[in-house]
C-alpha cells in the first residue's frame, strides 16, 4: 500500500499539528483522517484520482477540528474558512495543478453531504472513504463518546426504531449506530462497497444482539415500559 505520508510529508506534519493544536483527540482525529485517506486509495481505479482524494481525506477534518468554525451558523463563512485553511494546506503540496486543487477543495467542502450527480470524481471518492472509515468498529464506540448524554439504547425499540428518533436527533446511542447502516446503499465505488460488506455486516449482528440479550433474559418485550420515560426525562 502507498505511504502517501511519506510523499507529502509537509501536508501530513501541517495536518497533524493542526489536531494536536486543537486537542482533536477522539472522533474526528488525526488517526480518522489517515484512514479516510487510506480508504481513497484502495477504492479508486485511477492512480492520480486516489491521490487528490488522499490529499482531500488528509484535509476533511478542516471543518471539526476548529471549533470557532465548528459552531459557527453561518454557512458562508464556513466556506470562506474552509476553502482558506484547505488552501494553505495545498501549499504545501507539490506537483498539484489549479484544476486539481479545485478539485479537492471542493471535495472537502462537499464531503458531508448526500451524493449528488453534480459530484467531481474526487467528491465521489472521498465521501465513499469517509464513509468506510465511518462503518468500523470504532465508530460504535466514537457514537458512545459523542453521545455520551445520551441512553446507551430504549429496550422498548430494539427489533424496530424508535419513530420519534432521526439521524439529527438520535435519542439513544443504539439508533445513531442503527444510522449508519443506510449508508451502505450510498456507496457508489464498486471496491468501496466490496470492502464495506464485512463492516456492515458486523453492524446488523450488533444491532440485533440487543434484542437477542433481552429476549434470552425473558425482557422482550419489555416490561416495564413506563420506566423508559423517566430515564429520558432524567438525561
Amino acid at each position: 500500500m502507498n505511504k502517501l505520508w511519506e510523499k507529502h510529508a509537509a501536508l501530513t506534519a501541517k495536518v497533524r499539528e493542526d489536531h494536536l493544536e486543537q486537542k482533536a483527540f477522539g472522533g474526528h482525529d488525526i488517526t480518522h483522517a489517515l484512514m479516510v485517506a487510506q480508504y481513497a486509495t484502495l477504492i479508486t481505479e485511477d492512480e492520480r484520482t486516489g491521490e487528490l482524494a488522499w490529499i482531500a481525506g488528509m484535509c476533511h477534518n478542516t471543518d471539526r477540528i476548529f471549533p470557532e468554525i465548528r459552531d459557527e451558523k453561518l454557512p458562508s463563512v464556513k466556506v470562506i474558512f474552509i476553502r482558506s485553511k484547505v488552501v494553505s494546506y495545498l501549499d504545501l503540496v507539490k506537483g498539484i495543478a489549479s484544476e486539481e486543487q479545485e478539485l479537492v477543495i471542493e471535495a472537502v467542502l462537499e464531503h458531508h453531504k448526500k451524493n449528488s450527480d453534480a459530484d467531481n470524481p474526487v467528491t465521489v471518492v472521498l465521501k465513499d472513504a469517509d464513509r468506510l472509515a465511518n462503518i468500523g468498529v470504532n465508530n460504535i464506540v466514537r457514537s458512545g463518546q459523542h453521545y455520551s448524554n445520551l441512553l446507551p439504547f430504549d429496550p422498548r425499540y430494539v427489533t424496530t426504531s424508535d419513530p420519534t428518533a432521526t439521524y439529527r436527533d438520535p435519542k439513544t446511542v443504539l439508533h445513531d449506530v442503527r444510522c449508519s447502516l443506510e449508508w451502505e446503499s450510498w456507496l457508489r465505488m464498486p471496491k468501496a462497497k466490496k470492502l464495506a460488506d464485512r463492516w456492515f455486516r458486523l453492524y446488523e449482528v450488533f444491532v440485533k444482539a440487543f434484542a437477542d440479550q433481552l429476549e434470552e433474559t425473558g425482557l422482550l418485550p419489555y416490561p416495564f415500559p413506563q420506566d423508559c420515560d423517566a430515564a429520558y426525562q432524567q438525561k
